[in-house]
């Protein structure tokens, strides 16, 4: 997790001899959201056989990233709560991409 210190989005790209590349793609973002369960946040994770097809593969990667985002349709459960935290409660989502609630205003 101290990757995370190096910035949002973490390319990993593993290899073992006589065996395809490995390629995940984790923006740690997803982790700060409080109303979301771990099994919501889908990790991207392809193979390919050689280096040259990294970039290729990228648009799919960041597309399959943003259904942490958008849901998919096929799990309306894990859609809602993707869409709206639970309880109703009014919730705001930052430029960054992290939950949060509204300031309070006082009675004051």
């Amino acid at each position: 997790m101290s990757s995370v210190a190096l910035g949002p989005l973490l390319l990993i790209v593993s290899k073992r001899r006589d065996a395809p590349f490995v390629v995940g793609l984790i923006d740690w973002r997803l982790f700060e959201n409080p109303f979301l369960y771990l099994e919501d946040i889908e990790v991207p994770v392809v193979e390919v056989e050689a280096k040259e097809e990294l970039f290729g593969i990228l648009p799919e990667l960041f597309d399959r990233l943003m259904d942490n985002l958008q849901g998919t349709g096929e799990d309306s459960a894990r859609d809602q709560r993707l869409s709206a935290p639970p309880g109703g409660r009014s919730m705001t989502w930052k430029r960054r991409r992290v939950w949060s609630r509204p300031a309070r205003r006082s009675n004051r």
